[in-house]
């Protein structure tokens, strides 16, 4: 999995950031909790040291980003477009 921010942008008087994340099989909410990790870091509201914690085997709660404001820009398919190219 990758992930980018590019630096960020004023658009009516409202910040916005471009994420890129490029990754495989992806899990219900998981791009809205890293979205949502990486604000609230941002924030002030939880530490830079969340990072450490939060692939440790202690669960530890994550804020979702709303969905609102993420847009999925595109749907790449490479594994499975490889799979299926054969099939009439």
């Amino acid at each position: 999995t990758a992930f980018d921010a590019a630096e960020y942008f004023e658009h009516e008087g409202t910040q916005f950031v471009r994420l890129r994340i490029h990754g495989q099989s992806f899990m219900i909410n998981q791009i809205r909790k890293m979205v949502g990790l990486v604000v609230a870091v941002m924030r002030g509201q939880v530490k830079n040291d969340v990072f450490d914690t939060a692939f440790d085997e202690k669960k530890i709660h994550v804020p979702k980003a709303p969905a609102l404001g993420l847009f999925l820009n595109r749907a790449h398919f490479k594994g499975y477009n490889r799979k299926v190219k054969d099939i009439k």
